[in-house]
């Protein structure tokens, strides 16, 4: 018994900090994920980086369709 609370004061920086991690994931996690789910993200959350994704591997190396429809394509670089 004598231990363990040797144990967990020594170690309570360690611990607080590793809760605070996880309720920090958690909470921007299920944030981000509703608001997905329930269509309140931008055209720029998702859809341009899975487009710039999909177009590098089959050829056109980081290049997107312009959002504004001015130029056509435009590159990520």
């Amino acid at each position: 018994m004598l231990n363990r609370k040797i144990r967990l004061k020594t170690h309570w920086p360690e611990m607080t900090l590793a809760l605070a991690i996880i309720a920090f994931i958690a909470y921007f996690g299920a944030f981000a994920f509703l608001r997905q789910v329930n269509y309140l993200s931008g055209r720029f959350d998702l859809g341009i980086m899975d487009q710039t994704v999909w177009n590098t591997a089959h050829g056109r190396f980081f290049t997107l369709v312009d959002p504004n429809g001015l130029y056509g394509e435009v590159s990520r670089f």
